[in-house]
């Protein structure tokens, strides 16, 4: 029997595969990927933004170098995942998760220390909007991290297989130099640019995904840009 395939938008497609996401291929490659660069980038503060948290997959990675975790969404299946995993949690002194759209952050001017965004401008059709608030949430010296899979990458939409049924969701391809140039325009000092090949994976060879990568060894797979507000 064949999957039934169908699109849609960010919030519908989320909310629909939320009980699925962790146990993807794709959600132990990013944990092993993005992780060792966030680790090495970090620091510390008073409050932490995790825009397009999903299900906050790096909320105990963070903990101890922050006393406030905030996460946003626009799927409410995704948090609900991650208020489940995470409702016991001792180790901040305040969480709060949230349903928001990233172009209008419900907190106020210079507020967070760190601003972490995952994989979430693939589904945004205008990332400026999205680093306008990033700015303006952010204190003084305040930093952004970001992610997400290579516009070169050999994909055309974001894709998750659940039973019986493959979703695709509305992806847009930003390329690397608009996204700078939109960091820029925003008032962000850019920090540094990382476009990861094959030769930059952390254990790939034992990873599920490392054929499918083999084939293209010198693709670009995913970028992660680190920047600063001014």
């Amino acid at each position: 029997m064949y999957d039934v395939e169908i699109d849609l938008s960010p919030e519908p497609a989320y909310n629909l595969v939320s009980p699925y996401y962790d146990d993807r291929h794709w959600a132990s490659f990013w944990f092993e990927n993005e992780m060792p660069l966030l680790a090495n980038w970090l620091g510390s503060g008073d409050r932490f933004l995790d825009a397009g948290c999903g299900t906050c997959p790096y909320f105990s990675q963070v903990e101890g170098y922050f006393h406030e975790y905030y996460g946003l969404d626009l799927s409410r299946g995704m948090l609900e995942i991650a208020q489940m995993k995470y409702q016991s949690h001792p180790h901040y002194a305040k969480m709060e998760l949230t349903v928001a759209d990233l172009d209008c952050i419900p907190y106020p001017d210079n507020y967070f220390d760190v601003v972490l965004c995952t994989r979430v401008l693939s589904h945004m059709d205008d990332p400026e909007r999205a680093f306008a608030e990033f700015y303006r949430v952010l204190k003084p010296g305040g930093r952004c991290f970001i992610t997400d899979i290579h516009p070169h990458h050999d994909y055309e939409k974001t894709g998750f297989r659940i039973p019986d049924l493959k979703v695709y969701v509305d992806t847009v391809k930003h390329p690397i130099s608009k996204l700078v140039h939109n960091l820029e325009h925003k008032h962000f000092q850019m920090d540094h640019v990382t476009e990861a090949r094959l030769e930059d994976l952390h254990n790939s060879t034992e990873h599920p995904l490392y054929q499918e990568f083999a084939e293209h060894p010198d693709q670009e797979i995913f970028y992660c840009i680190t920047a600063q507000k001014a």
